[in-house]
């Protein structure tokens, strides 16, 4: 799911990235508990901002610092090496047979996704239903970014 989030934002700002990052932590506050923190950073051949491949490659770096056994707190996807689409360095031997079918993919996706909301169209990797969500009991308000929760006085 973040690696498929973090896909969407590069395709929006029109960006490809060189390197993906996935960690996985548990809490460091839990005394009664073993702590266990790890990440994998994992260079790509080329460029991309398909959902597809930074999903595989996210899975695989997860599979590689995945221990049984702990409860973890926090887990999450970096991208680096971030390049403008326009610009990207092309492939050492100019395979490119599937990356206009699999742009074109990832543009149906979005824009189905942007009509009926995020999430309504995914990869059967990000998980079928979701268990869990982020707490946000604690968030604060959007007061400078958010028109519609922008203050008014009367």
């Amino acid at each position: 799911m973040y690696a498929s989030r973090a896909a969407e934002k590069l395709r929006r700002q029109q960006s490809c990235a060189s390197t993906v990052q996935v960690f996985i932590n548990t809490s460091r506050f839990n005394d009664l508990r073993e702590n266990y923190a790890n990440s994998i950073r994992i260079p790509l051949t080329t460029q991309t901002s398909s959902t597809i491949v930074l999903t595989k490659v996210a899975i695989w770096g997860l599979r590689k610092i995945y221990r049984r056994g702990y409860q973890y707190q926090k887990a999450g996807v970096m991208l680096s090496g971030l390049v403008d689409e326009e610009t990207r360095q092309a492939d050492l031997f100019g395979v490119t047979s599937g990356r206009a079918r699999s742009m074109k993919l990832m543009e149906v996706m979005d824009t189905i996704n942007d009509k009926m909301g995020r999430g309504t169209i995914h990869l059967a990797s990000e998980g079928i239903s979701k268990a869990w969500s982020m707490r946000r009991g604690n968030k604060s308000p959007n007061y400078t970014t958010d028109w519609d929760e922008l203050v008014c006085v009367e």
